[in-house]
């Protein structure tokens, strides 16, 4: 646990593109051991929101602390807290898995430890057979699997993590499973957005429906099962699961 304070508050969290409002006066709050699911039709912000939270976007208004620490002002100190795996991979197509995890490793300061971070992490998705393979040639699937491990090298305690399912097989969807549930026993929060209801119940304690940039729903994950959740999600969005 990075805190005594909350992993993430939100309050009246706020993001404009020019003239078109995405966040409007979204408030979450996640503690620490906590995982939530959260879901919501396209363009409902769900990206919006994770990329806020990760400081890769400025928001436009509201309170956003991560860890206790507010991300206006102490932007670096946070982004250190979290690790992130977005649509896009973060990672440098022309050099090898290998290098692009010793790189992130050093990025954060690991020194020394760099190279052993990289292959634990390697390791724990399964990619100790591709690591001198150049990104630019793998699957998207394994490429997805290099993302998740540059975003856990090194062991943020809050993982925000848009659609990773997206390309992973089988054995890749297992070790992602196996991932979060370690990283939670260890105190540690993640945002996992997701379209699969059955999954992203099993994965989280919490579940969460965000539309026209608001949590609209956010309840335990065990409070509905999988049909009553997709009730409850054309009930709030007017769209289907």
């Amino acid at each position: 646990m990075a805190s005594t304070h909350p992993a993430i508050s939100a309050a009246g969290l706020a993001k404009r593109f020019g003239n078109r409002p995405v966040l409007r006066g979204l408030d979450l709050e996640l503690g620490w051991g906590s995982v939530l699911a959260l879901f919501g039709p396209n363009g409902a912000g769900k990206t919006t929101l994770l990329r806020t939270l990760a400081g890769l976007t400025r928001h436009s208004g509201g309170a956003l602390r991560i860890a206790g620490l507010d991300i206006a002002g102490r932007r670096a100190d946070a982004r250190h807290l979290v690790g992130v795996v977005m649509h896009q991979t973060f990672l440098y197509d022309d050099l090898t898995v290998a290098e692009n995890l010793r790189f992130y490793a050093r990025m954060h300061g690991l020194g020394a430890t760099a190279a052993e971070r990289a292959a634990s992490a390697a390791g724990a998705l399964g990619l100790d057979a591709v690591m001198n393979a150049r990104v630019r040639t793998l699957s998207n699937g394994m490429q997805k699997r290099a993302a998740l491990a540059r975003a856990v090298l090194h062991r943020p305690p809050l993982l925000l993590l848009d659609e990773p399912e997206t390309g992973l097989d089988q054995d890749a969807m297992l070790a992602l499973e196996q991932l979060l549930a370690r990283h939670r026993e260890a105190g540690g929060s993640a945002i996992v957005t997701t379209h699969g209801v059955e999954q992203g119940l099993r994965i989280a304690d919490r579940a969460a429906i965000i539309h026209n940039g608001r949590i609209a729903y956010d309840a335990p994950a065990d409070a509905s099962d999988a049909d009553d959740f997709r009730r409850l999600y054309a009930e709030h969005t007017g769209a289907s699961l």
